[in-house]
């Protein structure tokens, strides 16, 4: 396929399995895009042509990574340094089954995944409830009435 005028880049690495940019869930193409260049910055020994294996692969499990992990590890076909990127009881590997689960409306979009225990541990580390989001949103960033960038504390935990 490749570049669609007015609708986004499509490559057939990277784009998510549904080939086309969700018109009801733009943002979703951009979690699966990040969990395969995760991927291959995780996986150095993961090629372009061992990416594109990948992806036949996944093609053949109904993209479906978790069911794939399990063919691949009974193969012993895992990318090197697979196993140690991503543990099977691991924050990294939930994380990224989130973002490349099948179903677009499945996927997390880019402002959970960043909540996300792998990502921001600071938001997960008490056995405190999560306490009511402080009043942030995308909105006041394009608006530009945000203050400067600053860490995330345990009391932005959560989304509006």
């Amino acid at each position: 396929r490749g570049l669609e005028a007015g609708r986004g880049p499509c490559s057939v690495l990277y784009c998510p399995p549904e080939q086309l940019l969700a018109v009801r869930q733009p943002f979703t193409y951009d979690v699966y895009s990040a969990g395969l260049l995760w991927l291959r910055l995780a996986l150095p020994a993961l090629t372009e042509e061992g990416l594109y294996a990948l992806r036949l692969s996944l093609r053949d499990k109904r993209h479906d990574l978790a069911a794939w992990r399990i063919d691949a590890a009974a193969a012993d076909a895992l990318p090197d340094a697979w196993e140690s990127a991503f543990p099977l009881d691991g924050e990294a590997w939930q994380l990224l089954c989130g973002l490349m689960a099948p179903v677009p409306a499945d996927r997390p979009v880019a402002a959970e995944a960043l909540l996300s225990p792998f990502l921001n541990a600071d938001c997960h580390s008490t056995g405190e409830p999560t306490p009511a989001p402080l009043p942030w949103t995308l909105d006041a960033v394009v608006a530009g009435t945000t203050a400067a960038p600053r860490r995330i504390v345990a009391e932005e935990c959560g989304l509006d």
